[in-house]
């Protein structure tokens, strides 16, 4: 018999939901990028800023992979991923394939992995049109022991015992140790030498000014809430910004991407208001101290128009503070 014809789909997403970058997160974009799919991204849904921050840092040395961290307030990371997914599909002609890292660990260490996250993203994925979930299990304790046994036989040590004995106290301390050591190398060999371009967005001539209120945009559900604050009168709608020109606009950070250019990196950041949405890129930026997914910021620059929605980039910007006041930042 001949072999089933498989759906032909004119783009195939594949999304990592990554928690931190370690040995099972670099399994998982290896085993993504093998599938060789039409746009791979890595994603982080962000409930502690703190660990975003974390793996923002960490990320730096895989510039290959654009990193979006996704604003959760809710913690609702279930509900989050089913978004994001629901999302992606609305495109015709779109498959999505969502890939999950888990790691396990040795009852040894007692450190068994007892949530089931992974499971119940995988279950709510499934259930999407045109969507599918895979589990990457990774076995973290016995990669790293083969990394040692590779480690010693290099230095010649190959034979001797590699973990320490039973009782002693440092088989923790030495795995960790390990794993920092080989990063580098995982890194190095999980991550291909085709540089993605990001476009350079090319506005037309000025034409708004800062705190121009044209016409007034129609509020989005959630207009006046946490995600969707009411700009302030002093600056434009982000919904009533359809033609390039000059603007200020005001929002909360709903997501931010780390995109991979040539040898550098992009900072993405899309904030929105009561209005829409708007995107900013930083070229040649990784990290803007403070601006993180829940931050409230203020952008001024020339806005351009791509795929019919407001863009800026390298805009100046202010940081807010709670209770209205304003954090200067310097800009270009």
């Amino acid at each position: 018999g001949t072999a089933p014809n498989l759906p032909n789909y004119a783009r195939w997403v594949v999304l990592v939901f990554v928690d931190d970058f370690d040995l099972s997160t670099i399994a998982a974009l290896r085993y993504a990028r093998s599938l060789r799919p039409t746009t791979l991204r890595a994603v982080h849904f962000v409930i502690d800023t703190d660990t975003a921050e974390q793996l923002r840092a960490a990320w730096l040395p895989d510039r290959n992979v654009t990193l979006e961290f996704i604003d959760t307030p809710d913690r609702r990371v279930t509900r989050a991923a089913a978004e994001l997914v629901s999302k992606e599909v609305e495109l015709a002609g779109t498959q999505v394939t969502v890939i999950l890292p888990r790691r396990s660990f040795s009852p040894l260490l007692g450190r068994l992995l007892h949530d089931r996250t992974a499971d119940k993203i995988a279950v709510v994925v499934s259930r999407i049109p045109n969507a599918a979930a895979t589990i990457i299990p990774f076995d973290v304790q016995n990669r790293v022991r083969v990394l040692q046994e590779r480690h010693a036989a290099r230095e010649g040590k190959a034979g001797q015992a590699v973990l320490a004995p039973a009782g002693g106290g440092s088989q923790a301390a030495t795995e960790d140790a390990a794993e920092r050591q080989h990063m580098e190398a995982a890194v190095a060999a999980a991550t291909p030498h085709e540089p993605r371009r990001v476009e350079e967005d090319r506005p037309g001539k000025a034409g708004g000014e800062p705190g121009k209120r044209a016409q007034e945009p129609e509020p989005l559900p959630g207009a006046g809430g946490y995600g969707r604050p009411v700009p302030p009168p002093d600056v434009t709608p982000i919904g009533s910004l359809h033609e390039p020109g000059r603007a200020a606009v005001e929002g909360r950070v709903r997501m931010l991407e780390l995109r991979p250019v040539e040898h550098n990196s992009v900072l993405v950041a899309e904030i929105s208001d009561s209005t829409g949405d708007l995107t900013a890129m930083f070229y040649g930026r990784s990290n803007i101290p403070g601006l993180m997914c829940g931050s409230k910021v203020r952008f001024r620059g020339t806005v351009g128009i791509r795929d019919g929605a407001p863009v800026m980039i390298n805009p100046a910007y202010e940081l807010l503070l709670p209770g209205g006041g304003k954090k200067p930042r310097a800009g270009s």
